[in-house]
């Protein structure tokens, strides 16, 4: 109450000082001048005072005055349980607050914590409920730390599950691989250089070039290989030459030695 008070006095001053110098120069008196300076300083050392006066701690304060300050609210209208609290960890424990899920954990309410933890992984859970369990023990955060903890683990699959699965993955991945290299026409396909792969190729029917032409595209993509195989194919498709007829060989020869009989009669 007092340092209103004196908040009051010092803009009552203010103003007296502000009227008197206007009255000063208006009437060109020096008596209105002096009485505004008056009230400024007089002004000044009430702000002073009232600087100090709100400074002085609230605990000095109040036991100066004899009372003991209540509470601004219960644990009930916090949120708190009723029961007696653990005391919090010491401050070691948990200093590396990098690590916490949670940022400054301890300052939070129930309220502002609970929405919180359905984001947590089942390690961050599980720290969360050590902190907990050690500090406050606040029942509501460790029941839904409960059941959270409990559809993490309904809902993530065993490691020995997991482990056979990725097993038979392999085993069939590995099996797949093999019947490729057996039906593969040429061995070891990929592990031959281009001077080591053309001379097999004349080696291989039709349907095998378009095989190994595939795969190339596929892989290397190299212009020698492929180039080699479209000619292998184009060549197969190709016709072959009609053979030529006796008869009409024959004929030609026989039209040739007449023609030269005739000349040698003439």
């Amino acid at each position: 109450m007092v340092p209103f008070v004196l908040l009051l006095l010092t803009i009552g001053l203010v103003v007296v000082g502000a009227i008197a110098l206007v009255f000063g120069f208006v009437q060109d008196s020096p008596g209105p001048i002096y009485i505004s300076i008056a009230c400024s300083v007089l002004a000044g050392v009430v702000l002073f005072v009232f600087s100090r006066m709100s400074r002085q701690p609230a605990g000095a304060a109040a036991g100066s005055s004899g009372a003991t300050p209540s509470p601004s609210f219960s644990a009930e209208e916090a949120g708190e349980p009723t029961q007696a609290i653990a005391a919090t960890p010491a401050a070691g424990e948990w200093s590396d607050e990098g690590e916490f899920p949670i940022a400054d954990y301890d300052e939070l309410l129930v309220t502002e914590i609970v929405p919180l933890l359905s984001e947590l992984e089942l390690d961050e859970l599980d720290l969360v409920r050590e902190r907990e369990q050690s500090g406050k023990a606040r029942s509501s955060i460790l029941r839904r730390v409960d059941a959270l903890i409990a559809e993490r683990e309904a809902e993530a699959p065993a490691e020995d599950e997991i482990g056979d699965d990725l097993a038979v993955a392999g085993a069939l991945d590995d099996v797949a691989g093999d019947d490729d290299d057996e039906l593969f026409p040429i061995e070891d396909y990929d592990d031959l250089r281009v001077n080591e792969i053309v001379p097999l190729l004349p080696e291989l029917y039709d349907d095998e070039l378009e095989v190994v032409a595939e795969r190339e595209r596929q892989g290397a993509n190299r212009a020698t290989i492929l180039n080699r195989i479209e000619e292998l194919l184009s060549e197969s498709e190709e016709p072959a030459p009609a053979p030529v007829k006796k008869t009409a060989a024959k004929k030609a020869t026989a039209t040739g030695r007449s023609t030269t009989r005739a000349a040698a009669k003439g």
